[in-house]
């Protein structure tokens, strides 16, 4: 268990939850914080002197991505560098998940700090992007917002995607028209000619001597792989 908090323990350190920083009020060095640590943190301090599950700091920590356990280990590792803690600050609470302290860590949202150091004055800080819909970029402004997909870009993406599938549609039917076409030019036509009451249909101009048929419907080609065309009666 960790040893009773002293009274020159006190908000040793400052949260900056905009920038991701700890500042340390003794030696007034700052900490930087990833956006998973950052967020990992802030669920802790929002939930301090209780128990907070694994799952729950994974979820607030990594939303909508699937991490493994290993990621929370190394954040809350990250963290107790920062505050050189040794288990005092963030307790381990084995086969469950951990517990932050009070009394140690200020954050810099909290209304009795006050003006924090390397923390801007809200009435002079540059704007943000706070207008944005999504919950996580209008609390954690700042530098992570730019790893959050640009909607322009996405459109940009997308409409060169549409392109290239609209140019590959035009070719596949470009195509289909060119075969369809040299097919059809290469396809023989009958053609049929009436000699007394002889009516002999052939793919070839050059028709044989027909005088010597009966009346009747006459075919004349190659058949059966024959060197010499004949005629066939239809019947």
């Amino acid at each position: 268990m960790p040893s009773l908090i002293r009274e020159e323990n006190m908000h040793s350190y400052i949260f900056d939850r905009l920038k991701k920083t700890i500042f340390n009020n003794s030696t007034g060095e700052v900490s930087k914080l990833s956006m998973s640590e950052s967020m990992v943190l802030s669920h802790l301090i929002e939930n301090k002197d209780n128990e907070v599950k694994k799952s729950d700091l994974i979820a607030a920590g990594w939303p909508m991505r699937v991490v493994g356990p290993n990621s929370l280990t190394m954040a809350i590792k990250a963290i107790r560098q920062s505050l050189s803690d040794k288990g005092e600050i963030i307790e381990t609470l084995p086969g469950k998940g951990y517990m932050l302290h009070s009394g140690f860590i200020e954050d810099s949202l909290d209304e009795k700090l006050g003006d924090a150091p390397n923390v801007k004055d809200s009435a002079t800080a540059e704007p943000t992007v706070s207008e944005n819909n999504d919950p996580v970029a209008r609390f954690y402004e700042g530098e992570e917002f730019k790893s959050i997909p640009h909607k322009k870009e996405n459109v940009i993406h997308n409409k060169k995607t549409k392109l290239v599938l609209i140019t590959l549609l035009f070719f596949i039917y470009a195509l289909a028209f060119f075969v369809s076409f040299v097919l059809q030019s290469h396809q023989a036509s009958l053609e049929c000619i009436t000699v007394d009451g002889k009516v002999v249909c052939s793919t070839s101009s050059d028709i044989g001597d027909i005088s010597g048929l009966e009346d009747g419907e006459y075919l004349y080609g190659h058949y059966n792989g024959e060197a010499e065309a004949s005629f066939k009666k239809v019947e």
